[in-house]
Formats: C-alpha cells, structure tokens, sequence
C-alpha cells in the first residue's frame, strides 16, 4: 500500500509543476470540470487519494498526518455533490477569473503537498 501513497505523492507533484509551467494549459482543462458530466471525476480521484492515504497511513513516517491527509481527501469529494452542479461552477468560475499568478500560487501548493506525501512514504 505504501506504494500507491508514493504515486499519489507523484501524481500530485507532476500536477503542480505541470499547473506551473503551463497555467493556460491548466485553466482550459479545469473549464472542462464545469460540465457536470466530468464531477464524477473528481468526486472518484478524491476519493481514491483519500482511501489510499488511509488505507496506507500505518506504512508511513506520520500515519497521523496521512490519516488527516486522507480524510482531507474524503470531505472534499463529499462536498462536491452536496454543494452542486450550480454553486461549484460559480466557484470554478471565480477561481479561474483569478490571474495567472494565483492559479501558480496553488501549483506550489500542489508541489508542496504531493512531496511531503512522497516524504511520508518513503
């Protein structure tokens, strides 16, 4: 299990510094998430991460950490059917009229969080 709490870590990272390099590019694939056929999506890619973090938490230097992590994980993919299709597509607008510089500013968030999650498993 562990392993898999390690390509979480990865994916997350080569997202963020995917989402850095090329904001653009990422701002057009996140306008793809306000159909509501592609929530399913995000709502099973949350989940995964957070079952993953939880069910390889023990296997972990911080098994606290990676519980929280999981959990994280977890309410963010039950929030996204409670807040619906129409209250998450005013978020996603809102955040994707940001500048370029702040969509970067989350990409660092991402780098940051997908290597402390490689950290905690290796």
């Amino acid at each position: 299990m562990n392993i898999l709490v390690l390509a979480v870590g990865i994916l997350l990272t080569a997202m963020g510094i995917w989402s850095m390099s090329a904001p653009e590019t990422t701002r057009g694939l996140l306008l793809r998430f306000l159909d509501a056929r592609v929530y399913g999506a995000a709502i099973v890619i949350r989940l995964a991460f957070g079952l993953i973090l939880l069910l390889g938490a023990q296997a972990t230097k911080i098994p606290g950490a990676a519980i929280a992590l999981g959990v994280m994980f977890l309410l963010a993919a039950g929030m996204i059917p409670f807040l619906g299709e129409e209250r998450i597509g005013r978020i996603m607008r809102w955040w994707l009229d940001k500048p370029l510089v702040w969509l970067r500013a989350w990409a660092g968030l991402a780098i940051a969080l997908g290597l402390f999650i490689v950290w905690l498993a290796v």
